[in-house]
């Protein structure tokens, strides 16, 4: 199996401490927004539905939508030149609502009623056709995928998961599509499916503790890995290997209490990776997938009938080396280390 090394690459813990928050805090009932002197505050129970744009260092509410008792997942969709918001959460007969937004507003495109809740919402587009994945507590159907056509919602195809499913997440992988699903689930607390557009298919799952809370992928350097969040004893954090038929654990982190959230950026050669959860005061911490230098480099046997072997180092493997070991500094350029 391949060697990865994991370290924490910087944390942060957010404050609810209102005199610390300089732009915006958030507290157990309301976001609140604020610049200089004045302070905008918004109620989580009547406003769950916030779009909030960036202008420079400012977040500018644009518009809002009541959803029920509480909205609990956002994907945005972007198709045939429109824009769509996916909302997941406990509202009535609506537990699943798709908005269309222009810039300034969003209108109700349609909705689906989802049980007792939904609390995880994924889009994937294949073949021409846009595909939501929604997970939660409905019975015997906890995750449906529903086919999008820009005005209804759709059932192609639905599994049960245990008490529950959390979190959805898509790939695309080798001309295939995987289905990550995230919950309670006995000892198959993770399962990935693979979806041929009309019906998924299990193709392989693991166990999760007390519950996988959330799911993401990482496609980077021709490899697929799945990091898995939630409550697992030591091992909060998990990522794992996936080859298209199974799961294999790489590396694995202690994240205080649990970790609700995950997620993967690969920028400049480097896969970070964000969590975020209860963790003492490293509530969100960002970790760097490091490859092993010498395991993974690209080895070349360079003179016939010797023993001499250069192992071609990326700039990348050797700053996680040394990240690992202080005593190896990262050049400007690749390396060549000749074994003999």
């Amino acid at each position: 199996m391949t060697s990865f090394k994991k370290q924490i690459y910087t944390s942060t813990r957010f404050t609810k401490d209102k005199k610390s928050a300089n732009v915006f805090y958030i507290d157990i009932n309301s976001i609140i927004l604020k610049k200089g002197s004045r302070v905008k505050k918004y109620s989580f129970l009547f406003l769950m539905s916030l779009i909030i744009q960036l202008r420079g260092t400012a977040l500018v509410p644009i518009t809002s939508a009541d959803f029920g008792t509480n909205a609990n997942a956002v994907a945005w969709l972007s198709s045939g030149g429109t824009n769509f918001l996916a909302v997941g959460g406990v509202n009535g007969a609506a537990d699943v609502i798709v908005y269309s937004f222009n810039g300034t507003s969003l209108s109700l495109v349609t909705s689906v009623d989802f049980g007792s809740f939904a609390q995880g919402v994924a889009w994937l587009s294949s073949g021409g056709t846009n595909f939501l994945a929604v997970a939660g507590s409905n019975g015997t159907d906890d995750v449906i995928v529903y086919s999008f056509n820009g005005t209804s919602l759709t059932p192609v195809d639905s599994v049960s998961f245990g008490t529950g499913a959390v979190s959805v997440a898509w790939l695309s992988s080798g001309g295939t599509n995987f289905l990550a699903v995230g919950g309670d689930n006995g000892t198959d607390d993770v399962i990935v499916y693979s979806f041929n557009g009309t019906s998924l298919t299990p193709v392989d799952s693991v166990s999760f503790g007390s519950s996988a809370a959330a799911v993401a992928w990482l496609s980077s350097g021709g490899a697929d890995s799945l990091a898995v969040g939630g409550v697992n004893g030591t091992a909060d954090v998990i990522v794992y290997s996936f080859i298209g038929t199974s799961l294999t654990p790489v590396d694995s982190v202690d994240f205080g209490v649990v970790a609700f959230a995950v997620a993967w950026l690969s920028s400049g050669g480097a896969d970070s990776l964000a969590v975020g959860g209860s963790n003492g005061t490293d509530d969100v911490t960002i970790f760097r997938l490091c490859q092993d230098p010498i395991a993974n480099a690209d080895s070349v046997q360079t003179q016939p009938n010797t023993s001499i072997v250069i192992n071609v180092l990326t700039n990348d493997m050797l700053e996680c080396a040394s990240l690992v070991d202080p005593l190896v500094v990262p050049p400007t350029n690749g390396i060549a280390i000749v074994n003999t």
